[in-house]
């Protein structure tokens, strides 16, 4: 027979087993059902964020790349510094698009895009910033793990905001750390501050033409948010925010420098940003979405001086865009009379973006002011005129300077 003293010690031990198993079963809730979200998203596309920026894929030109610097223990060569500063700026892209969720109180995404910065892309340059900055690694690497944590933990938004600030201030000191590397670099030709800048403008803008691919939005615009899938979703916010990302660079440590502060060229590029931001934003097929981002890309190139080819070949091709640039214009204005608008804007946007932006430089060398005169015809007058749905007449103004 079991006295008392037995009994009421099984009953305890019995008692704690139970509880354990039960705060077992409650962390399981919570956790479960977030790391299927979670892998949902990054094992469904694991193309997003999981490269290197030396290996991002587009069916542009390739980036432009920067000379190799001597490389030392404390000092790593200019692709390293790129792979760091290009997967910094995702993270900060993936930090802001958190905020905005929390804001709209979108508690799936504020969640996947807390979860992507340490699961995806941190990894990609984590050796890279341990040989640049070994504590600030570290202590970025915890932040970014404790971060989905707290989004899902139920604290006040104002203290996963206070999270997220802190890591922006980790991610802003890594990015000037990476900008000044080089900035005393004796053996280098060009400004490498603009060159890493422009570079990473390039791969920001290649991941978000590639999320608003995989995002397959313009199939499906009007589908309301609620029914739209997390992969795709997150894809599409993905690539709102990386152009914005990219914007920001280029006004911040592009557009000052002195080799591309020209006015004109200055203008053109944000006009592109603005047209790209809402050829997103209206949810347009991924073509001309590509388009912006080969012409923001391209003006790029253009500034850098990276445009190379021979004296004969290139009068050879500007002839060709001259001739492309007149078909498209003819049958534009065959297009208004039809009364097809939307097929008058589409020639209008391939004559500009695929054949005039690459007559501009050696226009402007002859003469600057018609160039300029011929760019805001191409680029502005003619675009209004047919969103005013003017007459073919107006139009053919336009025209018969190409004829």
């Amino acid at each position: 027979m079991i006295d008392e003293d037995m009994k009421k010690s099984m009953t305890r031990e019995k008692i704690t087993n139970l509880l354990e198993i039960k705060r077992v079963f409650c962390f399981a809730i919570i956790i479960i059902p977030i790391l299927v979200l979670a892998n949902t998203f990054v094992f469904q596309n694991p193309s997003n964020y999981s490269i290197y920026a030396t290996s991002a894929r587009a069916e542009t030109s390739p980036a432009p790349t920067v000379a190799a610097t001597t490389t030392s223990l404390t000092r790593l060569n200019d692709t390293e510094l790129l792979i760091v500063l290009v997967n910094l700026e995702r993270i900060q892209t993936q930090l802001q698009l958190t905020e905005k969720s929390l804001a709209d109180g979108d508690e799936a995404m504020d969640f996947v895009h807390a979860y992507i910065p340490h699961s995806v892309t941190f990894p990609t340059m984590k050796n890279q910033l341990d040989a640049l900055n070994r504590s600030a690694n570290h202590n970025l690497e915890s932040m970014l793990t404790d971060l989905p944590i707290v989004v899902k933990s139920g604290i006040p938004k104002d203290k996963i905001r206070e999270s997220i600030v802190k890591i922006e201030n980790v991610l802003n000191s890594l990015v000037r750390q990476v900008n000044n590397s080089n900035k005393n670099d004796k053996t280098s030709t060009t400004n490498n501050t603009e060159l890493l800048s422009t570079q990473t403008i390039v791969y920001l803008l290649r991941d978000a033409a590639h999320a608003y691919q995989l995002s397959n939005i313009s199939q499906q615009p009007q589908q309301p948010q609620q029914l739209q899938s997390v992969g795709n979703k997150v894809n599409y916010q993905n690539a709102m925010g990386l152009v914005q990302t990219a914007k920001g660079i280029f006004a911040e440590n592009v557009s000052k420098t002195q080799d591309i502060n020209s006015n004109r060229r200055t203008q053109e590029i944000n006009s592109f940003f603005t047209e790209l931001q809402k050829s997103i934003s209206d949810k347009v097929d991924y073509q001309r979405v590509s388009h912006w981002i080969v012409a923001i890309e391209r003006d790029l190139l253009e500034s850098l001086s990276l445009n190379s080819g021979s004296h004969q070949q290139q009068n050879n091709q500007q002839a060709k865009y001259f001739e492309t640039i007149r078909t498209l214009l003819k049958d534009l204005v065959i297009q208004v009379k039809n009364g097809n608008y939307q097929k008058a804007d589409q020639n209008t946007v391939t004559a500009y973006l695929d054949n005039f932006e690459f007559l501009e430089a050696p226009l402007e060398k002859l003469d600057a002011k018609l160039m300029k005169s011929l760019e805001l015809d191409m680029r502005e007058h003619l675009r209004q005129i047919i969103k005013e749905r003017q007459s073919s007449e107006s139009i053919a103004i336009i025209w018969s300077i190409y004829r």
